[in-house]
């Protein structure tokens, strides 16, 4: 049985995708030592280190077939963080990979990336596309579009939103492809034994393409918040509100670069994926029904890690 090391195994999709893969293989966790491993099945084997460490990657390494990068600062509004994390970790962990002879190497980057104007999480990810595919190992990078499930933060802040409101502002024209966390781990599952996905990039999304005012309306239905009306608003406020509350140092209703999720145009095209990885996504109405099942002993349908 081959044995694969997953950075960021604590983190959303970290805590489904080792469930996903202990079917088939041996797991191996990195972890820092003050997180919280409760949540990972108490069998798993953690092995503690961070990316900022090399000493403690060069250990966790030793003896790996496969690497499964998801570690990563996606929600912070420091520039220093997100580059030490994305850009910093990453070339730390690759540096190591390639010392321990590591087969391969799954980076889980982010559509953020292809905006045309990229925020710092955006920069950092695209930066930490370029260390793995210049690193000389064998890679496969995927593009998530907007990832929901058990646990994500993004449904919960919409259920928030339209459970308090009856006028939902709307901004941007941008379109997004939410995908079901279960695909995600799916794509990359099979990102590690696919020889045609061999040093290729991927983005992978959802089988539905939506407007924001789309993706709310749904949300606002299987969650039951009332008849809504949506508002269309300028995006510049928001944008000067956003950046200037982030020159403070504080944290708005959204960061800038949730404020570029939707409001960039994105590429959405998952063809590639569907073909070489053998993605067949599920359509949001059916993953917004089983987020429902998940949640729902909550009854405040907020996701808990």
């Amino acid at each position: 049985m081959k044995t694969i090391l997953v950075t960021g195994a604590t983190g959303f999709v970290g805590k489904h995708f080792v469930k996903a893969a202990m079917k088939k293989y041996k797991v191996i966790c990195l972890a820092r030592e003050t997180s919280d491993i409760s949540i990972l099945p108490p069998e798993l084997d953690v092995r503690y280190g961070d990316l900022l460490n090399k000493d403690s990657l060069i250990s966790a390494t030793k003896n790996i077939d496969y690497v499964v990068n998801l570690g990563a600062s996606v929600q912070s509004i420091d520039k220093d963080e997100n580059y030490r994390t994305n850009v910093v970790g990453t070339q730390n962990l690759v540096d190591v990979c390639k010392q321990n002879n590591i087969k391969k190497i799954i980076h889980l980057s982010s559509v953020n990336v292809t905006f045309g104007k990229l925020g710092m999480y955006g920069e950092t990810k695209l930066q930490s596309e370029s260390i793995v595919k210049n690193s000389g190992l064998p890679y496969v990078i995927l593009r998530p579009e907007t990832i929901y499930g058990h646990g994500d933060k993004g449904l919960s802040l919409s259920y928030k939103l339209l459970s308090k409101n009856k006028n939902i502002p709307i901004i941007g024209d941008a379109y997004v492809r939410p995908i079901y966390v279960n695909d995600v781990c799916t794509a990359i599952l099979n990102s590690l034994t696919n020889k045609v996905a061999l040093n290729n990039t991927y983005y992978i999304g959802g089988a539905s393409k939506l407007t924001i005012k789309q993706y709310m309306e749904k949300v606002a239905a299987i969650t039951n918040t009332g008849n809504k009306r949506f508002i269309r608003f300028p995006s510049w406020p928001f944008k000067i509100i956003v950046k200037l509350n982030e020159a403070l140092g504080k944290r708005w209703l959204m960061t800038y670069e949730q404020y570029l999720s939707i409001t960039q145009t994105k590429e959405l095209d998952i063809s590639l994926a569907e073909k070489d990885l053998n993605l067949k996504p599920l359509d949001f109405d059916t993953g917004l029904k089983l987020w429902l099942e998940e949640v729902k002993p909550n009854e405040n349908f907020v996701s808990a890690r």
